[in-house]
């Protein structure tokens, strides 16, 4: 699972940790 927040991190930089859609894309996956 770090593996994948790695990755999005470099896609959507500190933005995932404001938006909520995409806090829950993290959750799905």
């Amino acid at each position: 699972m770090s593996n994948i927040l790695q990755k999005r991190k470099r896609k959507t930089g500190p933005q995932k940790y404001t938006n909520p859609s995409l806090l829950k894309e993290i959750d799905r996956t």
